[in-house]
């Protein structure tokens, strides 16, 4: 097991509205920035997934793009195709990660951390309200 490293964590806001009118419409939050502890190899890992995942998305777009274009003028539908079969990828990809034992860092995954799942519960949420 790593030890966590400070300049490795990631940081996550969450919001909590704490008063609501509807004439007018108004909402007044609290808000908290949580930092959730990791190691340099966890930061190192999903920083890299980020970068491929990125790489992937692009290069499907293009490929798909060249492969529509070289079919007659769907390069549009080539691409939207390519992006498509990207996500898939991508997806695939990192179910693949998750069942070596690295974790997902959305707000799904996020929401079940031992340090949040308590405020969680007492109405905390990763999106700022709105009026």
């Amino acid at each position: 097991m790593n030890l966590p490293d400070e300049s490795s964590s990631l940081s996550q806001t969450i919001y909590k509205e704490t008063y609501r009118s509807f004439y007018p419409r108004r909402v007044q939050f609290a808000y908290s920035d949580v930092k959730i502890p990791r190691c340099k190899s966890c930061k190192e890992v999903h920083s890299k997934r980020s970068k491929k995942q990125s790489l992937i998305i692009v290069s499907s777009i293009i490929i798909g793009a060249v492969i529509g274009l070289s079919a007659g003028y769907f390069f549009i539908l080539g691409g939207v195709l390519g992006l498509i079969i990207g996500l898939i990828v991508n997806k695939v990809a990192q179910q693949s990660e998750m069942k070596k034992g690295i974790k997902n860092d959305t707000v799904s995954t996020l929401k079940s951390h031992p340090l949040l799942v308590e405020r969680i519960q007492q109405g905390w949420t990763f999106h700022k309200p709105v009026a």
